[in-house]
Order: structure tokens, then C-alpha cells, then sequence
């Protein structure tokens, strides 16, 4: 059997080397689906709605992964849904929240669809990791969403520029962080490129462009969260870093619990 990952520009800076490493620890064969990135992020071009990113980003990875099971003559596929997605997803009766790509049948038709933990919640996979002995970079790893980075691009249209802009933010807050013990706190953290323009001072010259913002959340069950306040001196040098890209003005933190907020923004 095969790990598959379709990397289309959504994975942060380095993570497919993690992932690599870490299914090179459990003995899994992973091969990472690379459809061309262009042509994947055009169909982005006309929509910043967070639910439509989502079906178009389905709609591809489940081409490509089934396109990819199929070459190799493979008949089952498992993942990794967790009792979040089935909720979430409307699954349970309950209303949709959000759609995630993993929950979508349509396209599996010739496979047998296998989801072994999607009764658990988070906290319950990660003892799950720990009573197989898999090591803390494996069981303690932040979840992020499926479509990753283009629900990090907010108001306007993904690009592979602005995806740059929120990654390149990301690992700079990252750092940081542990320098004041804040990456032992965190749960999941969410750097996002807002698209919005507003005017500061870069040099000795009027700027104009977007904010960086910054929600770092604390969860045990991932259904609630709370927000995980800095301490002024982290806020400043990450002020600091943060703003030294060109295209950023501004840097924002979001604390709202969820809910009301989802710990996404999208």
C-alpha cells in the first residue's frame, strides 16, 4: 500500500519533508501527487467563498488520488477522518459547518472507502499514536485543513503569490514562538494573508498593502478552543519580522473562542 499526498502549493514551507519523515518511521511507501500548480490554482481565480475552495480543492485531490489508485490496481483507501469531520460535515444529522474533502463520496465509486478512526476525536488518535509507541513529531503534529494554505488567503482570489505571503509569514511567527514556551500552548496555529489593503510607511515611502494575521488557539477536543494571548515582547518582535516582507502592513491577532469562531478563519 501507498501514503498519498497531493501537494498543489497548499503545504507549508518544509512539511512535505516531515511528512516524508514520518512515513518513513512507520514503514509506509509515500508518494506525493504533484498535478501541474497553475492550471490547479486558476480554478481559484473567481471565488475567495471558503466552501467553494473547498469543493473545487476536493474535486481535484479526489481525481488525482483516484487516478493514482487506480494506476497501481489498488481497490480500498483509507484515511484519516476523525469524528470532527464527521460532524462538521453534517454527517450526524447536525447542520454543515464546513465541508471537508475526506467526507466527499462522490468520485470513490471503485474503491472500498475504509475510515478506522472516525469515531475518535483528537485528543483520543493522539493516545491512540502514543499506546503504539509512534514518537511525539507523529502523535503531538498540528492539524491543519485539506486545502491548507488556500484557506489562509482571505478576500481575495488564491495566487501563488499570496500563498508565498502566508507561508512565508507562517514560518517567521514559528521561529519565534518558542522562544517564549507559546509552541507548548498552542494547539493549532493559523497565520493568515489578509487581502486587505491599508496604507503604512515602508522606508521613507507610503506603502499600501495587506495584514498578516496571527490566531493562535488552545484545544483539547478541537470542537471548542481558546486563544492563547502573547506576551508584548513576543508581539514585537514578531511585529518586527513579520512586517520586514514588503507586502505586509499589518499584523492582527484574533483570540475568539470557538465558538463562536471556528479555529480556521475559513
Amino acid at each position: 500500500g501507498f501514503g498519498v499526498r497531493m501537494d498543489v502549493g497548499q503545504l507549508l514551507f518544509e512539511e512535505i519533508d516531515e511528512i516524508e519523515q514520518n512515513a518513513k518511521y512507520v514503514g509506509i511507501h509515500h508518494h506525493v501527487i504533484t498535478p501541474p500548480i497553475e492550471p490547479f490554482i486558476a480554478q481559484f481565480s473567481n471565488t475567495i467563498d471558503a466552501e467553494v475552495k473547498r469543493h473545487i480543492f476536493a474535486g481535484g485531490y479526489i481525481e488525482n488520488t483516484v487516478q493514482f489508485g487506480k494506476s497501481r490496481g489498488m481497490k480500498v483507501a483509507v484515511d484519516g477522518s476523525t469524528r470532527p469531520d464527521v460532524i462538521e460535515s453534517g454527517r450526524t444529522g447536525a447542520d454543515l459547518i464546513k465541508s471537508h474533502h475526506n467526507m466527499i463520496e462522490d468520485g470513490w465509486e471503485d474503491f472500498i472507502r475504509l475510515r478506522p478512526i472516525q469515531h475518535l476525536f483528537k485528543p483520543e488518535v493522539r493516545e491512540f499514536a502514543r499506546i503504539l509507541g509512534l514518537p511525539p513529531c507523529i502523535s503531538e503534529r498540528e492539524p491543519s485543513p485539506g486545502p491548507g494554505e488556500y484557506l489562509r488567503v482571505i478576500n481575495k482570489p488564491v495566487t501563488l503569490e499570496r500563498l508565498n505571503v502566508a507561508k512565508t509569514a507562517d514560518k517567521r511567527v514559528r521561529t519565534i514562538i518558542p522562544k517564549y514556551g507559546l509552541d507548548k500552548l498552542i494547539s493549532q496555529l493559523v497565520v493568515a494573508y489578509i487581502c486587505v489593503n491599508t496604507s503604512g510607511v515602508k522606508g521613507s515611502g507610503r506603502a499600501y498593502a495587506g495584514s498578516i494575521c496571527i490566531r493562535p488557539m488552545q484545544t483539547v477536543n478541537y470542537m471548542t478552543a481558546n486563544g492563547v494571548y502573547f506576551p508584548r515582547e513576543a508581539i514585537e518582535e514578531i511585529e518586527l519580522i513579520v512586517t520586514a516582507d514588503s507586502r505586509v502592513i499589518r499584523v492582527w491577532y484574533d483570540y475568539t473562542k470557538k465558538p463562536p469562531g471556528t479555529i480556521e478563519l475559513e
